[in-house]
């Protein structure tokens, strides 16, 4: 395995030790006139660019299944492969919640690795194959295979930072039909993009509806108006700020909101269900369970973000399917906000990645959407609890309702989440 890292700077090679792995490197450029130790009178410059030596890249090339036999192989790169020489590949059974076996592997040359990654070290000798034979009783857990190097020849001692739990590929696990949205089995996070926008007219969401509590004029519409802007413009001039009507960071504290509140409200994702043995009921009791946390709070226009505050129809569905594993392209939490966005039930009724069912065929766990009465517009979304009882968000708050009342009686369609 590699014992050195190439540094192309004025033709100087620097030779690196096992026990710089995992430290960070900057380059300093220095004249000096002490010849043999560069101290005395000096003028340095440092560069910009740094080297970190915890690079960690893995990939599956096959993990398949015959019987009680498992074949492996692919490639684990990894900084630390240049310190910890023995490297175990794990096959975790995510059924049971343990480790099944181990095997050490002896890595063979790859080339083909180190063009695509040559900034880590081991990246020139990663690839493995190995298999393991398992108990007839275990051939429908689900497994995953991890990699990882380790200073001790039973693979135990220093390996946190060299480990990588390999998802590409996964055994025995449920999974929706490739059209659909895929599960994730780990944790959804929010764009971020989006994370820590500014608030102007136009916007919704929970930080709006801070804002004009502030202000005065909060209600559940929770729409930041051009009057808005105008009483921020002149709280912002009280303040020293610079007078733009928009919320930034800087004025959000100034309103006496914290700096970790402004990002926590975009970045909350409901927790997501990621163990891989994960059967479909019970994603779809994730997804419910999540939007139980939510019963009783204020339907709020635009709002998705954590339990402690309001949320609306089409916040609460996307915070449940985050609790589920999946993560909608037509739609978001943290830009459920932004301006136009109100609406993002009309989004996820066209989505193409859910399955549209029959009235007759709906189950648990399906998304109810309903027209606004006359017309033949989205207006409306709910998570089925059983053939005739929803959750939702509906003014004035989040309840348990039949699936068709006196408010919203006429059904556009059933959408199925997981196949």
């Amino acid at each position: 395995m590699a014992t050195s890292v190439m540094l192309t700077i004025a033709g100087v090679t620097f030779n690196v030790t096992p026990a710089m792995v995992g430290h960070r490197f900057v380059v300093i450029s220095r004249y000096s006139n002490d010849k043999n130790n560069g101290e005395g009178d000096r003028s340095d410059i440092w560069f910009g660019n740094q080297i970190n030596l915890n690079g960690n890249q893995a990939w599956l090339d096959n993990f398949s299944q015959n019987g009680t036999t498992i074949n492996v192989s692919g490639w684990h790169a990894d900084d630390y492969a240049n310190a910890y020489k023995h490297h175990f590949i794990l096959l975790y059974d995510w059924t049971k919640g343990s480790e099944i076996t181990r095997k050490e592997v002896t890595n063979v040359t790859s080339p083909d690795i180190q063009k695509a990654y040559g900034n880590i070290l081991g990246s020139n000798q990663a690839r493995f194959s190995t298999s393991f034979t398992i108990n007839p009783a275990d051939v429908h857990d689900a497994f995953q295979i991890i990699s990882w190097y380790s200073n001790r020849a039973d693979g135990e001692g220093y390996v946190e930072d060299s480990q990588d739990y390999i998802g590409n590929s996964l055994l025995n696990v449920y999974q929706n039909p490739g059209w659909m949205y895929q599960i994730n089995y780990t944790q959804i996070q929010a764009n971020p993009a989006e994370v820590g926008h500014n608030i102007g007219p136009g916007y919704e969401g929970v930080k709006t509806y801070l804002i004009k509590s502030k202000l005065g004029d909060a209600n559940i519409h929770n729409q930041y108006t051009y009057g808005d802007g105008y009483a921020i413009a002149n709280f912002q001039r009280s303040h020293g700020l610079p007078a733009t009507g928009w919320v930034d960071l800087n004025t959000w504290k100034a309103l006496g909101y914290s700096a970790d509140l402004w990002y926590g409200i975009d970045s909350y994702i409901s927790p997501t269900l990621t163990n891989p043995a994960a059967t479909r009921q019970q994603r779809i009791d994730a997804m419910i369970d999540v939007a139980y946390k939510y019963m009783g709070k204020p339907w709020w226009a635009g709002c998705s973000s954590m339990p402690a505050y309001g949320v609306d129809c089409s916040g609460l569905v996307m915070q449940a399917l985050y609790a589920g594993g999946i993560n909608p392209t037509s739609a978001s939490s943290t830009h459920h906000g932004y301006p136009g966005n109100e609406w993002n039930s009309q989004q996820l009724f066209a989505d193409p990645h859910f399955m549209n069912v029959g009235w007759n065929n709906r189950q648990r766990g399906d998304l109810v959407f309903y027209y606004a009465p006359g017309t033949r517009t989205i207006w409306h979304v709910a998570i089925l609890i059983d053939p005739n009882t929803v959750i939702e968000s509906w003014p004035p708050c989040v309840m348990v309702q039949p699936i068709v009342n006196g408010q919203r009686n006429v059904i556009a369609g059933i959408r199925r989440v997981f196949a």
